[in-house]
């Protein structure tokens, strides 16, 4: 009976129980990671806003809101949705309307506004660069000094530039 083999073996064994737990905890740590990776990708996908949500909310302030182009009735103060007044159609409101911040306006969401009867005038955000990612149109109605017309407003739409 030779002791020192059977302890050679013992230790052997010992090595090869390490070495084997050793690699499975580290595979069933990149697992676990892995999975908890994939689980929060998912519910991103499923809380994510797509782009043309977004913008059809934000654009909504153009033609609702009397500080963008609505027309507001001087004497009864009274705001008209979906008519916009020809007199605010201008950068200087579109500035006072949307504005984006000076250093980082390009990562964000930008608006070109055309109305087809006036193609060869258009009012753009502060950091719109052309880059048209889709484009909207909304049928709408044109207060021009007191005539009332119908017309469409085409919404072109930059998101963010990287």
């Amino acid at each position: 009976m030779n002791r020192k083999g059977e302890g050679q073996e013992s230790s052997f064994e010992n090595a090869q129980t390490i070495i084997f737990f050793t690699v499975m905890m580290f595979a069933i740590t990149i697992l676990v990671f892995t999975f908890i990776f994939l689980l929060n990708s998912y519910e991103s996908g499923l809380t994510a806003v797509p782009g043309e949500f977004k913008a059809e909310v934000l654009s909504l302030r153009f033609i609702n809101s009397p500080e963008c182009f609505a027309y507001q009735d001087p004497e009864t103060k009274r705001i008209f949705p979906g008519i916009i007044d020809l007199n605010k159609f201008n950068e200087k409101q579109m500035q006072a309307c949307y504005k984006t911040n000076e250093q980082t306006g390009k990562d964000e969401m930008n608006f070109r506004l055309q109305l087809e009867s006036t193609l060869d005038y258009s009012v753009k955000t502060n950091k719109y660069f052309n880059a048209d990612k889709f484009t909207m149109a909304k049928s709408v109605i044109v207060r021009d000094k007191d005539q009332f017309k119908t017309d469409k407003l085409f919404i072109y739409v930059q998101e963010g530039l990287i």
